[in-house]
């Protein structure tokens, strides 16, 4: 299941961390009762640039099959320096077994 977005106060991110990691957890667990090799499955991280040059607060983590994208978290900053999470699952029904 996705998770609601939801908003944190800078500082707090590390206590919702878990809420990241079931997310991925679930969406390998779940893939891989379809069949899915366990071990293809990888995980990538980094912050966002906007303008090529400065680094964000912002940051993208995806949970990659193969070369393919199958979920996203997505962190960015609010107008109040708050930590915003949205997360995001791609289907592949184009390579399931």
């Amino acid at each position: 299941m996705v998770p609601k977005s939801f908003v944190v106060c800078t500082g707090e991110q590390h206590e919702i961390q878990h809420i990241v990691d079931g997310f991925f957890q679930e969406r390998v667990c779940d893939l891989t009762r379809e069949g899915l090799d366990r071990n293809l499955f990888h995980m990538r991280s980094g912050e966002i640039s906007y303008n090529g040059t400065q680094v964000t607060d912002d940051r993208l983590t995806y949970l990659l099959y193969q070369d393919r994208v199958v979920a996203v978290v997505l962190e960015t900053r609010t107008d109040w320096n708050q930590a915003r999470y949205d997360f995001f699952e791609n289907g592949l029904e184009d390579i399931k077994p």
